[in-house]
């Protein structure tokens, strides 16, 4: 057998009721069939196959060909492994996995190629397969490796902030109750910033959707007491847990010290995106004029709001507490613009 049946033909025109189906069936899979005689350095294409090397009908097919369009980088394995088929010591077999760079301009394509050889006195003759595009397949697989190792990352971290929180939390308690109400409150903050994570699809999240988040958990969803303005920003994916884990940290000094231990306190919350940075600030009104300034100096929320956080943004972190009006203020050099 020297070429192939037009597999432009329709289907309903082949008489023989087995072929019928094997061409139907080769359609529907998108699987290209060729065939190769060594000898000769002809190849016998089908529609399918000219397709995938981008390569009109007509033209001669030779192993040159072939190769030519194969990916430099997999050209040695697919001599070797043509070489290896070819070879009547062995068992004729080829199965082999490449790229392939289409002539006519196509992205490129991974290519399963599956072919046995026929040997006549010792010598291949002729060899016969199938090649099938695999590109969605290997994109999927690909994509499915990097979300492993992103998950991987993602659990690393989380568990290294769990251990500095349990580490922080107990420096700063006075007894096992005040710790464990401490460790309580941040690590529901922590499981909320997955939550928001989750929900975004592990994509940037909405600075105002985690201002909102965290209000919840402390019952301070009043919009005439919070107010967030300026500015849309979006918070990356890998600052969303340390940007939550501070938002909790100063809405708990509003509650216990702040803006929100007194009827007429109010928190603004001002976000500003110019070309090359945001900023974020946090002011409280009303504040008691004693206690605050002295309590938000020590703790676990005195150094992740003055230190960790920060560092991990490479912000500038400032703060002021003077006649009832407490502020925070972050300047962060990156342009977190989004939508609300």
């Amino acid at each position: 057998m020297k070429t192939h049946r037009d597999t432009k033909q329709h289907v309903g025109e082949i008489a023989d009721p087995v072929e019928r189906r094997i061409i139907a069936a080769l359609r529907a899979s998108r699987i290209g069939v060729f065939e190769f005689e060594p000898q000769n350095d002809r190849a016998f294409w089908d529609d399918r196959v000219r397709e995938l090397w981008g390569i009109p009908e007509g033209e001669v097919i030779t192993y040159e060909t072939v190769v030519g369009r194969v990916h430099p980088d997999d050209q040695d394995l697919h001599n070797t492994s043509s070489a290896k088929a070819f070879d009547p010591a062995g068992d004729g077999h080829l199965d082999m996995i490449y790229r392939v760079l289409p002539r006519d301009g196509h992205p490129m394509r991974w290519i399963h190629a599956i072919a046995d050889c026929f040997f006549e006195n010792g010598e291949a003759v002729r060899l016969v397969g199938t090649v099938q595009d695999i590109t969605a397949e290997k994109a999927a697989t690909e994509h499915n490796r990097l979300l492993v190792n992103e998950l991987e990352h993602r659990v690393k971290n989380t568990l290294a902030t769990v251990i500095a929180i349990v580490r922080l939390s107990r420096s700063g308690a006075t007894d096992i109750d005040t710790f464990l109400a401490a460790l309580d409150e941040r690590l529901r903050t922590l499981a909320g910033s997955q939550d928001l994570l989750r929900k975004a699809d592990w994509t940037p999240v909405a600075f105002a959707d985690l201002v909102t988040h965290t209000a919840s958990m402390f019952g301070a969803n009043n919009p005439h007491k919070i107010v967030v303005k300026g500015d849309p920003v979006s918070i990356p994916a890998n600052n969303v847990m340390s940007m939550s884990m501070g938002i909790n940290e100063l809405f708990t000094n509003a509650v216990k010290y702040g803006g929100l231990t007194v009827p007429e306190g109010t928190i603004t919350i001002d976000t500003a995106v110019s070309t090359t940075a945001t900023r974020i600030m946090w002011q409280e009104s009303g504040c008691p004029m004693t206690g605050p300034d002295t309590d938000r100096k020590s703790g676990f929320g005195t150094l992740l709001l003055e230190e960790i956080l920060p560092a991990e943004l490479k912000a500038k972190a400032t703060r002021h507490f003077d006649a009832g009006t407490f502020t925070y203020q972050l300047d962060i050099p990156a342009v977190w613009g989004g939508q609300t």
